[in-house]
């Protein structure tokens, strides 16, 4: 369960998150999908908060964004975009929706720098 303690993170890396994927569209041409994380679940709180996440999405990157529906699963393809900006992807990525952190995938990644994931969205 996400603590309210935690929403700051959360939005933080929403917005590291909605950077990316607008650099990544640029760079590659292609989505950059959202894993079933607590930075999705973040995502769709604010969605309901339509003032706020406009708000929300001008500050961070200067425009609205839409919330479109893609599900798939594999490898995310967005992290060497992240790394350049950011680091290292947090803890948080690796955490399912209801913030239990799956280590096998969390090492995985801090192994090869690869980090598979499940998504049921994109930003539009």
């Amino acid at each position: 369960m996400i603590q309210m303690t935690e929403r700051g993170s959360l939005s933080g890396e929403l917005g590291r998150f909605l950077v990316v994927a607008q650099m990544h569209k640029r760079e590659t041409g292609k989505q950059a999908f959202m894993p079933a994380c607590p930075v999705d679940t973040e995502w769709h709180r604010l969605l309901e908060q339509s003032d706020e996440y406009d708000q929300f999405c001008h500050n961070v990157v200067g425009r609205s964004i839409r919330h479109d529906p893609a599900q798939g699963e594999g490898e995310i393809d967005w992290t060497g975009t992240y790394e350049k900006l950011f680091g290292p992807l947090s803890e948080v990525w690796f955490r399912d929706t209801r913030g239990v952190l799956n280590r096998s995938r969390r090492q995985t990644y801090h192994d090869t720098r690869v980090f598979y994931a499940s998504w049921d969205c994109t930003p539009g």
